[in-house]
């Protein structure tokens, strides 16, 4: 009688097992590859966050004419004047702001008065610290020549702003700083005049 061709049972757990360790291997990639996904598009989406409100800042800080309080404890806040030239009329205008932390949001507000931030405008949400450095040199990666406000407005080159943000597919945080020259303050070789301004 002829012997009849097939797969024995071991061959066929043999085979079971060795189709069940590369699916749990191709899983794991798969896995692996999802969550670098999913990590990638939280940091493109935090970096444009923080991107657009220091953008922000920077407008608003590089063309201070005077710093009215700050606070570089924990929550920070700064309330500053901004000059305006409006080349219609020929005058200045100040406008007074203040921006700071509140909660887990920087906020910005019109007027001098800090304790008013928490009805301003949101800047940007999700942030787990706000720190303001202000230098007398614009070498502030050293930390040499710290501005306090007993000093003149005119002594200010530059302001350093950090901001660590609580991140949305983690518990972790995302920390990014950036250091900016104040122009418009008086410093020797900076531009002393007023922004312009021009109201239609």
């Amino acid at each position: 009688m002829k012997k009849e061709a097939g797969f024995t049972i071991i061959e066929i757990i043999v085979t079971v097992i060795l189709l069940g360790i590369m699916a749990a291997v191709g899983s794991m990639l798969i896995a692996q590859g999802a969550k670098g996904y999913i990590r990638a598009k939280a940091n493109d989406e935090l970096s444009q966050q923080v991107q657009l409100a220091l953008d922000r800042m920077i407008l608003e800080f590089e063309d201070i004419s005077f710093i009215n309080t700050l606070s570089e404890t924990d929550p920070d806040y700064i309330c500053y004047t901004l000059t305006y030239y409006d080349v219609s009329t020929g005058n200045t205008t100040d406008v007074n702001r203040c921006m700071g932390r509140d909660g887990s949001q920087i906020k910005i507000v019109n007027g001098t008065d800090h304790t008013t931030i928490g009805t301003g405008s949101v800047l940007i949400a999700g942030v787990n610290a706000f720190q303001l450095d202000f230098y007398r040199t614009t070498d502030a990666f050293t930390g040499s020549g710290t501005w306090s406000t007993a000093s003149s407005i005119a002594n200010l080159a530059s302001i350093k702003i950090t901001l660590t943000l609580n991140r949305t597919d983690s518990t972790d945080t995302y920390t990014c700083s950036t250091v900016y020259d104040v122009r418009r303050n008086g410093v020797i070789g900076k531009d002393t005049e007023p922004i312009n301004w021009n109201r239609d």
